[in-house]
């Protein structure tokens, strides 16, 4: 396929958003709602090195859809692809997407950058078993700057994006774990903080990623951000996941533990690293392990005290009594959390119990007083959600003191 050659470098982008850019100028999926449009110029860039039948487009972009014509519907949306292009170079409109012997292709004589393909490159570069450690480095640390976030996520419901999707958040997380010895090696720890930072806000469940991160925090000698840290990890997986973490990431513990329960003299140093890191409204959620410790310490206070405790239990069930399915549970239990956590004290503490239920502690309250909490909650739950596969059932109880 030969066509005119346009002037200028373009830079595209597809981690993280999908943007086509010529210097001062860009066109991006958010300056239009048209999606067909934008699932066909991702699709004939991220593949701009091949020639593609127009049957393969129209199944890509109309599938099971009824089309009266499907070949003109295709040609008419080249034509609109080229023209929102057009703000890019207007005289070179008709020459970014190539048409010749049934088939469509980008036009590969414009000179362009595509930020998949520099993150490719540089991996394959970096695999290499002849480079020096610095190259080494050099290129894992180009690859994972590129990768600023997953692929096309806007276009996630293609089934094409989602396999690409996958791998290159594979090789993304391989990037980081290859990398770190070689940082580790030379002292560069904040390097590694600062690239596990980010990783795991986009990954937050890649253990071995948050792991690498405690471990960077320890060595920069700081073990109460590890300690937050480390506590956000283990109440993550247990909330979200209802998963406990590997016995070599909870081995981690007491190097933690011993680096922050260092001897300090001055106690407001000591009251702002107890302080939580914001400002939140609501009951305390910890996870479970936390919360049977706090049921201990409330049942050990209350022969001093005379106050009483209550302990709740919110569970979800099917028409049938059953434990709802697991799809099910993962749109439910969300909404369960807020309404118990909002509607509670922040004096009372919340806990994930098992995959259908959560359990509470109600301190310095009554049978009655509590009741009505249940009561709330579960109409707040109603309200809130409109499913009809879930019923929530309550249960009170008095925590009995320790003698």
């Amino acid at each position: 396929m030969n066509s005119a050659l346009t002037t200028g470098r373009y830079e595209v982008k597809m981690f993280g958003e999908f943007s086509i850019r010529k210097g001062d100028v860009f066109v991006s999926k958010d300056q239009s709602r048209t999606k067909k449009v934008w699932m066909l110029l991702e699709y004939l860039i991220a593949n701009r090195h091949s020639e593609i039948s127009q049957e393969k487009l129209i199944d890509l972009l109309w599938g099971e859809e009824d089309c009266d014509s499907p070949f003109n519907a295709l040609k008419n949306l080249v034509y609109r692809c080229r023209k929102t292009l057009s703000v890019l170079d207007p005289e070179q409109k008709d020459n970014f997407i190539i048409f010749d012997r049934n088939t469509y292709a980008w036009n590969n004589n414009i000179p362009m950058t595509v930020d998949i393909e520099q993150f490719d490159e540089n991996y394959r570069l970096a695999a290499r078993s002849t480079i020096s450690e610095e190259e080494r480095t050099r290129y894992f640390l180009n690859a994972i700057s590129l990768y600023q976030g997953e692929f096309l996520p806007k276009s996630s419901y293609s089934s094409w994006v989602i396999s690409k999707n996958v791998y290159y958040a594979g090789l993304y997380n391989e990037c980081i774990l290859r990398v770190a010895p070689l940082l580790s090696k030379d002292g560069d720890y904040e390097q590694i903080m600062r690239i596990c930072e980010h990783a795991v806000e986009l990954y937050p469940f890649e253990e071995q990623i948050h792991r690498l991160l405690l471990e960077a925090y320890l060595k920069q000698k700081q073990p109460g951000k590890a300690l937050r840290h480390y506590q956000h990890t283990l109440e993550l997986f247990y909330r979200e996941l209802n998963v406990d973490l590997t016995e070599a990431f909870k081995d981690l513990y007491d190097e933690i533990s011993s680096g922050v329960n260092r001897v300090e003299h001055d106690l407001n140093i000591i009251k702002q690293d107890l302080r939580e890191s914001e400002e939140t409204s609501g009951a305390f959620l910890c996870n479970y392990d936390v919360f049977k410790s706090l049921y201990r310490l409330q049942a050990r206070s209350m022969m001093r005290t005379g106050q009483s405790v209550y302990v709740a239990l919110f569970t979800l069930n099917n028409h049938l009594g059953d434990s709802p399915s697991e799809k099910v549970l993962q749109n439910t239990m969300p909404v369960l959390q807020d309404c118990v956590i909002d509607s509670l004290r922040k004096g009372d503490i919340v806990s994930k119990y098992s995959p259908a239920q959560y359990v509470v502690i109600l301190p310095l309250t009554n049978f009655e007083n509590g009741e009505k909490v249940l009561k709330r909650i579960s109409n707040k739950f109603k309200l809130t959600y409109h499913g009809k596969e879930v019923v929530l059932s309550t249960r009170l109880k008095a925590i009995e003191p320790v003698k």
